[in-house]
Parts: structure tokens; sequence; C-alpha cells
């Protein structure tokens, strides 16, 4: 990977400095007073918290949490026949139906309700859209997600 040219410019400014530190103070106080000029040491934990931010979906714990609620904020019998799949960044949930004759008949009909119901359960307006995709087909998504981010 190459060096981007602030970085070039950066350590010239750096070595100048340095060099100027060292005439003022002599060459072993020269070296220590360059310290000063450093670039504040981030700790691990800051470090962890820039990485994750970057890497994970800024959604992640709404994820979580409607992954782990999910019977409670629809009922144990619409969960057997309706699985939470992702919640992507714009709001779009992806729910995974077992049958497409169940989305005909209930889901085209009651989606608007689902909405609200989930949206008062996580107590944000966490979804603004619901799509329903085959049981299976999830894991096609996300693949090909997980292909365009590398």
């Amino acid at each position: 990977m190459p060096i981007p040219p602030s970085k070039y410019k950066e350590d010239a400014a750096r070595r100048e400095l340095k060099q100027l530190l060292r005439e003022w103070y002599g060459e072993r106080d020269g070296n220590l007073a360059i310290t000063a000029h450093d670039k504040p040491v981030k700790t691990l934990d800051e470090l962890n918290k820039e990485l994750l931010q970057n890497a994970l979906p800024k959604n992640l714990n709404q994820q979580i949490e409607l992954a782990a609620r999910w019977k409670e904020i629809v009922s144990p019998q619409f969960a057997a026949l309706v699985n939470f799949s992702s919640l992507d960044d714009d709001g779009v949930l992806f729910l995974e139906i077992r049958h497409s004759a169940f989305l005909q008949d209930e889901l085209a009909k009651s989606s608007d309700l689902l909405l609200n119901r989930i949206n008062s359960q996580m107590g944000s307006c966490v979804c603004k859209e619901i799509r329903f995709v085959p049981s299976g087909r999830s894991s096609f998504r996300k693949s090909t997600e997980l292909r365009k981010i590398k």
C-alpha cells in the first residue's frame, strides 16, 4: 500500500523539527524533546472503539435486540411462520417467510400493523419498511453483500 503524500510532509516536518531541537538542546536532549511533539497515544480501548464503529453496522444493537425479542414482539405463532432475518442501515426489515401462501393471505394485509407494532415495542422508529423473502434466501442476500464489501 503506497504511503500518502501527506505522510511524507508530516515526516519531513518532523525531521526538520527534530534537527532544530538537536541543535538547540544537544543530541541527547533534542531526541527527548521531540516526544513532546508526538501525537497523543491512544489506548487499546480507544482503538477498539474506532475499529468497531467503522467495521460493524450502525444498527447492530437494534438488530440484536429485535432478534432476541422477536417472539415477544410478534407472538410465538407468528414467529413460527415468519423469522427475523436482518435490518439494514436504511431501516428496511427483512423477514423470512416459510410459505408464500402465508404472504399473500396474511402478511400483505397486516404489514402496516406489524411495522407499527415493531416500532412501538422497540421504543423508536427502527423500521421504515418490511420486505418479505422466502425462507433460506436471506443467507444468499447476506453472502452477496459480503462479497460487495470485500
